[in-house]
């Protein structure tokens, strides 16, 4: 060996050692620090909840504490709505220990580079933040409406680069795993599954903005900002949305009349479900310029007779029916599943309105509620809106 080979030999070693002891970045993470410094505040952008209740933020330098509160059981298969905590921390940084108010969270590095939203209640917020980041979905509204709402998304959709992964117990954990994703957003879900996939490193984070009021749900985008490290573009969406909301809200309060609207979901016979007075739907309403026609304090849904909704409901002016499983249905086809709803005036004169696509509702409609908020003016204010188009809504036909 030469004295030249031995010398670079030697550097190399004293290189290797002096470098082994520092936090590296992932090789080609733009994202991540070079160089941990004590003492740095990584996260120069922030955010907060300003209206929701289901969520808070802590910034701790080169980490945020994120803690979720329980929430309502708002499925049959949620079996855990206990509320968690996570630390989210800045990667090329060294993860804090999870000991003293820590103990327990969930550590996840960010900004995340691969994540799965379950079932798609975030997607509107990947589509404003980071479409490059979903890598998998529960489930997706159809190619024809979805394109309009959720173009970028859509296009990972198309292409197969974020594929479907099931939901509730049809989840495929297997699937998750082998996609490798540092997180998957959940609504709700088997304990017993997600357990698994924690185990597998894959860190499950429980959120629903449909637990939310309208502007609640739009902060899902500030949400996800936090795993992303997207706060600024957050804010700048948040605000624009925020600020035509409450421009729509004034001018609807503003209107003279009331008109009484039946909320809830058709329950085939067995019952009807009706949001409580703090979900998503009944505020749209009141702030639409309506008034809901039952008076439920709470965020979750309550189950109500359905004779209790006949009776109370049958001169309501208007009946919006947030119905998952009612995309495209007629008022012909309402009533052959349920002759008693003959009684419901709304329905029969016209005036019933749907989700026109309950998944995009759901995915793009939950973080733009200013859209939501200005479909509804116009059905119970039509000249406060004239010429507009319906964009999430739909009203039924008589079909």
């Amino acid at each position: 060996m030469t004295r030249t080979t031995v010398a670079l030999a030697v550097a190399s070693l004293l290189l290797l050692s002096a470098c082994a002891g520092a936090p590296a970045a992932e090789s080609g993470d733009a994202g991540c620090a070079r160089n941990h410094e004590a003492g740095r505040d990584y996260f120069p952008d922030k955010v907060s909840a300003q209206v929701s209740k289901q969520w808070q933020v802590e910034y701790r330098q080169n980490y945020k504490l994120l803690k979720v509160n329980a929430g309502p059981k708002t499925s049959l298969e949620q079996t855990d709505t206990a509320p968690r905590s996570y630390v989210l921390y800045q990667c090329g940084t060294p993860a804090p220990e999870l000991t003293g108010e820590l103990a327990g969270a969930t550590a996840i590095r960010v900004p995340v580079r691969k994540a799965i939203d379950n079932p798609a209640t975030l997607l509107g917020a990947f589509e404003v933040l980071a479409p490059e980041v979903l890598a998998g979905y529960g489930e997706f509204p159809g190619a024809e409406t979805a394109d309009k709402h959720l173009p970028r998304v859509n296009k990972r959709i198309m292409d197969k680069t974020a594929v479907g992964v099931g939901h509730g117990d049809k989840l495929d954990t297997e699937r998750v795993l082998n996609l490798g994703p540092q997180v998957m957003f959940a609504a709700s879900g088997d304990k017993a599954r997600f357990d698994k996939l924690g185990q597998g490193g894959v860190g499950v984070v429980f959120y629903d903005p449909f637990n939310e009021t309208p502007l609640g749900s739009a902060e899902a985008v500030k949400f996800l900002s936090l795993f992303t490290n997207g706060e600024a573009k957050a804010t700048a969406h948040y605000t624009a949305v925020e600020s035509r909301y409450r421009e729509l809200t004034a001018k609807a309060g503003a209107a003279a009349a009331k008109p009484a609207v039946l909320v809830g979901i058709n329950g085939h016979g067995r019952d009807f479900l009706a949001p409580q007075n703090d979900y998503l739907e009944p505020t749209l309403v009141r702030d639409a310029g309506g008034r809901t026609v039952f008076d439920l304090p709470g965020k979750a849904l309550q189950r109500l007779p359905m004779e209790t909704m006949i009776e109370r409901g049958a001169s309501a002016e208007f009946w919006f029916r947030p119905d998952f499983v009612g995309k495209g249905a007629t008022v012909a086809k309402i009533l052959e599943g349920e002759p008693r709803l003959s009684r419901i005036t709304a329905l029969t004169s016209g005036k019933g309105i749907d989700r026109a696509d309950p998944r995009v509702y759901a995915a793009a409609g939950l973080v733009n509620p200013d859209k939501l908020l200005a479909d509804l003016v116009s059905v119970l204010h039509p000249d406060l809106l004239p010429g507009h188009q319906l964009s999430f809504l739909r009203r039924i036909e008589a079909g």
